[in-house]
């Protein structure tokens, strides 16, 4: 499952949208401003809030300081994500 959480003030982060991603599709996300990717554990149903304290090193995928509207993630084999460089 794939969770996009938001805040208002950077602190507070809650459901904004959640699907489950299908091999071998690519995906679009609407870039706003930052968004944080992470993966595992206890993932909620669709549509509960997500617990921040159960999600342990997100990503931050910054579109408001990247300078192209696309960012690539590297799921790494040891688990890791990692914005791929070009």
């Amino acid at each position: 499952m794939l969770g996009v959480g938001t805040s208002q003030d950077g602190s507070d982060i809650a459901t904004a949208a959640t699907f489950v991603p299908e091999p071998a599709v690519s995906y679009q996300i609407r870039p706003t401003s930052t968004y944080y990717l992470t993966f595992g554990g206890d993932i909620p149903a669709p549509g509960e809030l997500i617990e921040t304290s159960k999600v342990s090193d997100p990503l931050a995928l910054d579109f408001a300081t990247s300078v192209t509207s696309r960012i690539e993630v590297v799921h790494e084999a040891d688990g890791s994500l990692k914005i791929q460089k070009n």
